[in-house]
């Protein structure tokens, strides 16, 4: 997976979260990233949540699969209140 363009949006309509696979509603500060991926180009949103856990990781994530930081996204809102 190449990551070819990050950008930093207010969704205009709902997402889905790639991290974590919850829905936000429209007005959610996204992370938005168009990807390359065995010769397709995706487009991803990633919540502020998932975004600061894939960032705090402290090692470079390549490749993750979709919801496996639900745990830790709840976990990081829940201790962040």
């Amino acid at each position: 997976m190449t990551i070819l363009k990050v950008k930093n949006i207010k969704s205009k309509v709902p997402h889905k979260c790639s991290g974590c696979l919850r829905t936000f509603p429209k007005d959610t500060k996204m992370i938005y990233e168009a990807v390359a991926n065995n010769g397709t180009v995706d487009s991803i949103y990633i919540c502020n949540s998932c975004h600061s856990i894939i960032k705090n990781t402290g090692k470079k994530i390549v490749k993750f699969y979709p919801g496996e930081f639900y745990k830790d996204a709840v976990e990081y809102e829940t201790s962040c209140v």
